[in-house]
């Protein structure tokens, strides 16, 4: 194969492309955790391909597709949703052809339509392009939001994807057409640039409210159960200093009883002590505040319906899931444990269990329930009544797990309902 001057020089710039292609994927993703060494094979292999897929053909609806392709295939570099890869995808590739494409039409080397093979004459042309881009994801790398990996509406999804899709469209028929005048083409192609702009700035924004009013309402819940937890704390110590100022009066009260062999007598004063103690019963104490805090709250909630509990907690008072993370979870897995005790009248049973060991955090809570299972599309729902509220939990607890590559089963038999979460952890947050 014979390289000419411009071949060479699209060899060259496409290095350029490749790094740009980079910085704009990491102002959608986090790269904390990501395999630095598999991704610089993966841009490698991206750059080989892309590049002896022009040599090759120089058609551009073959170039279009290709990197469309491999734009979603590099977005699994990332921990991240599919909805958000897709749009990642979709408007990363629009804006760098929209800037290839006002400057091919600006310096006129494109000689033909997209569906044959290209002819290109201007070598200053393509390394514009290529700079140009790399200031523009420069100056895109201020939208910090983005990269947060928050759950959004699908209604949000859908509005934010359909303009950067209908513009994809609508630059590939522009790319097509050879009715246009350069000057038409050119306002075309700044337009589509500039409402695709305008609707990443939105996405921008509405990632950054949804992420401020999740945060509000995640520490108004996390002081609500360190509010609970403080006060379980006060009420034992009163009761303890109670107890403790009393304690000589008791000690002479069943020495007495003692002595006179009323032994029935004894028994049922060291019963009422015991009670006085458990008035202010602590389900758990692992030293670890937020998981105590939420347990011992969702517990108590648990306890009015009359139910017969059992919870155990081994864990560090420090783990590598964030506080908000364990919220979610723990607060997701007891409202939809307690829905289920809520279908019996009767033999009402919640077993807990957490444990920390070798980087694997393990949460297991079991409760009896009617027996109803509902499965819709793999879905599972303990009750007709809790369609929407408990989905809408376990969905919340999977899109979790994926950060930390985790792990959910959920088993059932006719009493007993148990959901099992594994995290790997690797590093403290």
């Amino acid at each position: 194969m014979n390289l000419h001057l411009f071949d060479i020089i699209y060899l060259i710039t496409n290095i350029i492309g490749v790094y740009v292609l980079f910085k704009m994927m990491s102002i959608f993703f986090e790269r904390e955790d990501t395999d630095k060494k598999i991704e610089i094979f993966s841009y490698l292999i991206y750059y080989i391909l892309t590049s002896t897929i022009y040599l090759v053909t120089k058609t551009p609806i073959v170039m279009i597709v290709t990197n469309l392709l491999l734009f979603f295939l590099l977005t699994y570099n990332y921990k991240a949703k599919t909805s958000k890869r897709i749009v990642a995808t979709i408007l990363i590739y629009l804006f760098l052809a929209c800037i290839e494409t006002f400057i091919a039409f600006m310096v006129g080397y494109i000689k033909a339509p997209i569906w044959s093979r290209n002819q290109v004459d201007s070598i200053f042309g393509l390394i514009a392009v290529k700079f140009i881009s790399y200031i523009f994801a420069v100056g895109m790398s201020k939208f910090r939001e983005i990269k947060t990996n928050l759950i959004i509406p699908a209604s949000y999804w859908l509005g934010i994807i359909i303009v950067p899709i209908a513009s994809l469209f609508l630059l590939l028929i522009i790319l097509s057409s050879a009715q246009l005048s350069q000057v038409s083409l050119v306002l075309i192609i700044i337009i589509i640039f500039l409402i695709n702009f305008v609707n990443f700035y939105l996405y921008d924004t509405i990632i950054g409210v949804l992420t401020d009013n999740t945060m509000k309402m995640f520490f108004e819940q996390q002081s609500k159960y360190y509010e609970k937890q403080l006060d379980l704390i006060r009420s034992n110590i009163v009761t303890t200093n109670k107890l403790k100022h009393d304690i000589k009066n008791h000690v002479l009260m069943l020495r007495s009883l003692y002595e006179d062999g009323n032994i029935e007598s004894s028994r049922e004063y060291c019963n009422e002590i015991l009670s006085t103690l458990e008035t202010t019963h602590e389900y758990i104490s692992s030293g670890n505040t937020i998981v105590d805090s939420i347990v011992n709250f969702k517990l108590k909630e648990a306890s009015t319906y009359d139910t017969e509990i059992t919870a155990e907690a081994n864990i560090p008072q420090k783990i590598g899931v964030s506080n908000f993370d364990l919220i979610t979870i723990l607060g997701n897995l007891f409202d939809n444990a307690v829905t289920g005790l809520k279908t019996l009248q009767k033999n009402r049973k919640l077993i807990f269990k957490i444990s920390y060991s070798k980087g694997r955090l393990i949460i297991q809570i079991s409760n009896t329930f009617d027996g109803h299972v509902k499965e819709i599309k793999g879905q599972i729902y303990t009750t007709k009544r809790d369609e929407a509220s408990h989905g809408i939990g376990i969905n919340s607890i999977k899109d979790i797990l994926e950060k930390y590559n985790g792990e959910m089963d959920i088993e059932y038999t006719k009493e007993l309902f148990t959901v099992t979460i594994l995290i790997y952890i690797n590093k403290k947050i």
